[in-house]
């Protein structure tokens, strides 16, 4: 065996090894995001079947489960940083018009990448833009399902801490879903008079 034979051989295990190696790393990877969305799923299941909701499955569907942890509170959604209370679900279509539509509106200003100086400085911002919106949208959807479940002295820092590190949601998740529901105060005024039930 000649040296260029030897180094091949070295390089071709070498090479494998890094195959084997990525290979385990995806691997890896994929079975910690499939462990997160089944924990994610069971979390909202168990609250969506303890507060009752018709369609308890629907967190086992992608934007299905997105659109439960919006509609589950059974209050107006409040859209933080503009004082402004929507409907849940239209709170929902907004999440998913910003994720969805945020890759297209990137993708049209990328264009700008063209321009010297501003353009990249435009397409940098873009994402910033899109985070910052869906973080105006997410927060309140968070905060307001676990309020559900878990005093609001800890929902506030439950929310801020899923918005911040996404995959912490999933515990926040797991410990609201551990407890049964607070029972809802609806306060009614009628001509300055007040009933609770």
């Amino acid at each position: 065996m000649s040296n260029s034979d030897v180094e091949s051989l070295v390089e071709g295990l070498v090479a494998s090894g890094a195959l084997i190696m990525v290979i385990a790393i995806i691997g890896i990877m994929l079975l910690l995001s499939i462990a997160v969305y089944v924990l994610q799923a069971v979390a909202l299941y168990k609250m969506a079947n303890k507060l009752g909701h018709q369609y308890p499955w629907m967190a086992w569907i992608p934007y299905a489960n997105t659109y439960l942890l919006f509609t589950l509170p059974d209050k107006k959604l409040k859209v933080l940083a503009f004082n402004k209370e929507v409907d849940r679900s239209t709170g929902f279509w907004i999440w998913l018009a910003i994720t969805l539509g945020g890759g297209v509106i990137q993708g049209i200003f990328s264009v700008f990448t063209v321009v010297p100086v501003i353009g990249p400085i435009i397409v940098s911002l873009v994402p910033i833009a899109i985070m910052v919106a869906r973080i105006f949208i997410t927060y309140s959807a968070y905060k307001d399902l676990y309020e559900m479940f878990v005093d609001e002295s800890q929902a506030t820092p439950f929310a801020i801490v899923s918005i911040i590190v996404p995959i912490t949601s999933v515990v926040f998740l797991l410990i609201a879903s551990s407890k049964n529901p607070k029972p809802v105060v609806q306060v009614e005024e009628n001509n300055g008079n007040y009933t609770y039930y």
